[in-house]
């Protein structure tokens, strides 16, 4: 059947903590779609709270497949999502070196360095070339809207990030991110509404948000 319905169904495995079922449908999608059914189903691991599996799923990609591009940028998501962020960014800088031309290497490895707190300067030139390469992708825009914003760039942030919102809705994240960024502009009622519609997206985010919210008056 359609691999889209099986990674819904995995997801929602995962998320209601049902790991063993979830195992059938990776092997599902491993059997019938070969590399690409390992790849998009570690990286729902990675995403769903399961990195240490997706780590897994990665070194056997490595003994079946080889260490080619995907193994080795699904390890490093894996590691990363595990704290383990020396090591994810050991991988992606290699693979940014071996991949320059690739936005979303670039994206990764430029949105680790800024939100991991480690060189939102080194980052912001990666999430530049990430935009003029891929000037539809919503998270790179995301990415380099949170680098200007580390950088205490209030107003580019706010640029990048009302692009990306532009591109990406419905994305809780980009929309905390843009309200941030309004709020250090003083932009008090748009970045109130922002935080509300992110609050909704993302009931995770409530009590983080409500003390942004309260933060505004």
């Amino acid at each position: 059947g359609d691999p889209r319905f099986h990674l819904q169904v995995l997801q929602g495995l995962l998320d209601a903590g049902d790991p063993a079922s979830a195992e059938l449908y990776l092997e599902h999608l491993r059997d019938a779609r070969g590399a690409d059914g390992w790849r998009d189903g570690g990286w729902i691991l990675v995403e769903h709270g399961h990195p240490d599996r997706a780590l897994e799923v990665a070194d056997s990609m490595a003994r079946r497949f080889g260490e080619g591009r995907e193994t080795r940028f699904l390890r490093a998501g894996a590691l990363e999502k595990m704290g383990r962020v020396d090591e994810a960014v050991s991988v992606f800088t290699a693979l940014a070196e071996q991949y320059p031309e690739d936005a979303i290497v670039l994206n990764f490895l430029g949105y680790t360095l800024v939100e991991r707190g480690i060189d939102a300067r080194a980052a912001l030139p990666l999430l530049q070339k990430a935009v003029r390469l891929q000037p539809d992708n919503g998270a790179a825009w995301d990415s380099l809207g949170w680098a200007h914003f580390a950088l205490r760039n209030a107003k580019d942030a706010y640029l990048a990030l009302k692009k990306a919102s532009r591109l990406e809705p419905l994305d809780a994240t980009i929309l905390e991110h843009l309200a941030d960024a309004e709020a250090a502009l003083g932009m008090v009622e748009q970045s109130a509404l922002h935080y509300r519609q992110a609050m909704a997206l993302d009931c995770e985010r409530t009590g983080a948000i409500l003390s942004k919210l309260a933060a505004l008056r």
